[in-house]
């Protein structure tokens, strides 16, 4: 009882949990941390117990049921070490590295020269822990070469799986952290507010124009950053920029084209002469024009 109970103490105190992501939460596409829509990969598990325990069954040459239980026992190790530490990873801190995480948005678009680096290296360790727990547990160092060589089956079915994945591009998933969120609203607070600055030097009318791309040139001069950040362009939300194939940006409202600019202040979303497809009615309010709020609604 004295030993265990430190152990259990550091193992429920390790036990990682979904971390606070300041910025992007990214968790790399594995058989067993799929993305959303990619769940059915978990019945790799299954797939690999069952060559495990042919593998034991005819290069160990033990019974069917030790081979059987055998193949469980390393496949439940495997599976459960491999996701703790993944797991872990990506919940050291409130802004955690990249590790492996449950099933949510894949991304599509997000630096995937970096995501592919991640996905190789810890499908590699998948692949390394999968071979050191059927050395362990399944107590196969003694076999001979020729016999060994089957045990390279339960890796082949693990990286067969990895191939959906591949031909998808859906090497990475996660989702956006309370800073993406802010900077996107950000962005909309700083368009909407050039709108009415540029109302404010032009007969208290907004801009002509037909879409967003129209509008930009307009009102630029008001923008602090007009031009792309960190990749993205103003007019589309990072959290889309990461996420969707192809983005939306930005809807300008034709229906203001040109007309009086409301007074301010202005709260109601219906009011604002460019919306978010993604934020909905999350909107920062325009109060005074000399001023940043910080309020949302």
């Amino acid at each position: 009882m004295k030993r265990s109970l430190p152990i259990a103490i550091l193992i429920l105190a390790a036990s990682p949990a979904i971390a606070w992501s300041h910025s992007f939460a990214i968790y790399v596409s594995t058989p067993l941390t799929p993305p959303a829509t990619y769940e059915w990969t978990y019945v790799s598990l299954i797939f690999i117990a069952i060559s495990l325990t042919l593998c034991h069954r005819f290069a160990a040459k033990r019974t069917l049921i030790t081979s059987f239980l055998t193949a469980v026992a390393t496949t439940l190790v495997f599976w459960v070490v491999f996701v703790y530490i993944g797991r872990f990873a990506a919940s050291t801190s409130t802004a955690p590295p990249p590790g492996l995480g449950p099933p949510s948005a894949i991304y599509l678009r997000w630096r995937h020269d970096e995501l592919g680096r991640l996905f190789a290296f810890w499908n590699a360790f998948g692949v390394v822990l999968l071979a050191a727990a059927t050395f362990v547990v399944g107590r196969v160092w003694k076999l001979k070469t020729g016999r060994l060589a089957l045990l390279a089956v339960p890796v082949i079915v693990y990286l067969s799986f990895l191939s959906p994945f591949l031909a998808t591009g859906a090497i990475a998933h996660g989702w956006a952290g309370g800073y993406v969120m802010n900077a996107g609203e950000d962005q909309l607070y700083e368009i909407n507010r050039a709108c009415w600055l540029y109302a404010e030097e032009n007969n208290g009318r907004f801009p002509i124009a037909n879409d967003i791309d129209e509008l930009l040139p307009k009102i630029e001069t008001h923008i602090s950053k007009p031009e792309s950040r960190y990749g993205n362009p103003i007019t589309v939300h990072p959290a889309a920029w990461a996420f969707e194939k192809d983005p939306k940006p930005f809807a300008w409202n034709e229906a203001l084209s040109g007309r009086p600019a409301p007074k301010l202040p202005v709260w109601d979303v219906e009011q604002m002469p460019v919306k978010c497809p993604y934020l909905g009615a999350r909107v920062r309010p325009i109060d005074e024009l000399g001023e940043d709020q910080q309020q949302v609604r």
